[in-house]
């Protein structure tokens, strides 16, 4: 039994003519009788009366309507949904970002369009530190990150710049350089201690003050650690 049977099935049921529904399913009326026949010898038994004036359902025909009636429209919904699902418009997204990026503008208001322009994706969400979601990402566990990139990230992983942020050096407000105007050069911090995000808790963060004193001509002194 085929969909197009009960689609041709419920035409009839529906215009009680084999000429209005062949009219209206933009068939012939021979070809559509024909179907109609082939259904009723594969289920056993007769689903129409024909009249003069057109048609009606037997007892059976009409047990067949009350069962297939919503056939079509579930198998409409069905195809939707599966190309809603084929396109990523539903399922489960899982994204994971680092404390530091959760405080950047840019990521809640991603996650505020996302969930406007697909509501029925269910959204994960899980925070931690670079090295926790890579490893995540790798394993399959996670759909997607937002970190900064490093130097050390596994070749497998395909990244897309979202923002570019500057490195600011943060000094107490009665450091003597706190008072001067304009860029402070980073080299001129060449003798101060450095107070970064332990290694292990951001490698790309970490690593990436150090490449800027480097750059600069000066292996920076490390300080006590933050988290």
């Amino acid at each position: 039994m085929e969909l197009r049977h009960i689609r041709y099935f419920l035409a009839v049921a529906e215009e009680e003519s084999f000429t209005r529904a062949a009219e209206r399913l933009g068939i012939g009326q021979p070809p559509l009788s024909q179907q109609i026949k082939a259904l009723e010898e594969e289920i056993g038994a007769r689903l129409f009366r024909r009249l003069s004036h057109g048609a009606e359902l037997t007892e059976a025909g009409k047990v067949f309507r009350d069962r297939v009636g919503g056939m079509p429209a579930e198998v409409a919904e069905a195809v939707r949904l599966a190309r809603r699902a084929a396109a990523g418009e539903t399922g489960t997204l899982r994204l994971g970002f680092t404390g530091t990026a959760a405080l950047s503008p840019i990521v809640p208001a991603c996650v505020r369009a996302f969930r406007r322009t697909y509501p029925e994706v269910e959204f994960i969400i899980e925070e931690a530190n670079s090295m926790a979601l890579t490893k995540a990402l790798v394993e399959g566990r996670l759909d997607a990150a937002i970190l900064r990139p490093s130097a050390s990230d596994p070749a497998e992983l395909t990244e897309e710049r979202v923002a570019e942020e500057p490195l600011v050096a943060a000094l107490p407000a009665g450091h003597p350089l706190a008072a001067q105007s304009g860029e402070l050069k980073l080299a001129r911090l060449a003798d101060e201690p450095f107070i970064l995000t332990s290694r292990d808790l951001g490698i790309s963060l970490h690593d990436a003050v150090l490449a800027a004193c480097r750059e600069a001509g000066f292996e920076p002194r490390l300080g006590p650690s933050a988290p």
